[in-house]
């Protein structure tokens, strides 16, 4: 016998990281939830109601992942010091201050 988990990932993998390729255009992101999604799936089987597919239940589960990597994303742009937003870059520094040597 083999271990439904396994059945479960073979049957579905290509289809989680599509849905997750197609929302974020990054193959390592999409690979990193596809990951993701079957671990929480996995741990979460016993919760599986049977109201829906496999699939549709995989696919809710890729959805979240993706939508909390975005929001963890959007929250680190977030936090950028006001006092790097308004200084020069160092290489334009570096170019003004040769060129005042000259």
């Amino acid at each position: 016998m083999s271990d439904p988990r396994i059945e479960l990932y073979e049957t579905y993998k290509d289809t989680v990281y599509l849905y997750l390729y197609r929302s974020s255009l990054n193959k390592q992101i999409a690979e990193d939830l596809t990951h993701d999604t079957f671990l929480s799936a996995f741990q979460s089987l016993g919760k599986f109601r049977g109201e829906s597919s496999l699939k549709t239940w995989l696919i809710k589960i890729a959805r979240n992942n993706y939508i909390s990597f975005s929001q963890k994303k959007q929250n680190k742009l977030k936090y950028i010091p006001k006092t790097y937003m308004n200084t020069k870059p160092i290489n334009v520094i570096i170019i003004n201050a040769s060129m005042r040597s000259c």
